[in-house]
């Protein structure tokens, strides 16, 4: 029974391990590529190449990889930035998305997939605007699934759900 116990901490230890890692190059990946002399010098052939931001945002990692959750009852999926573009259903409390890019207070949380476009219509819209068009975000027969930016946190929400 003891070893059982000690293999549970051993795992536990692991994952802590594992996580903290990944939190350290996360964070602080940068002081240690400096120490390591990996950062590039004064020559612009050999510095970072910075791209400047569209939008302030309050977290670190880069577009396409920033996990936030969400902090109200209900978000709807919308077919473009606006509250006008069709609904294709919604996201619950602490649900968590990965942001592709931030346009307006608006987070894109998809990457563009069949619209199911039949008769001038998404067959995948739940509510609201339909069309298939390009004023709708539907475009070519594709949409992409965008939120409100403003409920959604770098934080899981401490009463959400686990899901």
């Amino acid at each position: 029974m003891s070893l059982i116990f000690i293999g549970l901490g051993a795992l536990v230890l692991l994952a802590l391990l594992k996580r903290s890692f990944r939190l350290m190059m996360g964070l602080g990946g940068g002081m240690i590529a400096a120490a390591l002399g990996l950062q590039g010098g004064e020559d612009p052939a050999t510095a970072p190449r910075r791209s400047p931001t569209a939008e302030a945002r309050p977290w670190q990692n880069a577009p396409g990889t920033e996990r936030l959750w969400v902090t109200t009852d209900r978000l709807h999926r919308r077919t473009c930035p606006s509250t006008d573009c069709g609904s294709l259903g919604w996201l619950a409390l602490g649900e968590g998305v990965t942001v592709r890019e931030i346009q307006n207070g608006w987070a894109r949380i998809s990457e563009p997939y069949d619209a199911a476009c039949r008769g001038g219509a998404s067959g995948m819209v739940e509510t609201g605007n339909a069309a298939c068009a390009p004023g709708n975000g539907i475009e070519g027969g594709r949409v992409a699934e965008w939120v409100s930016a403003s409920f959604l946190s770098s934080t899981r929400p401490p009463d959400a759900p686990r899901r």
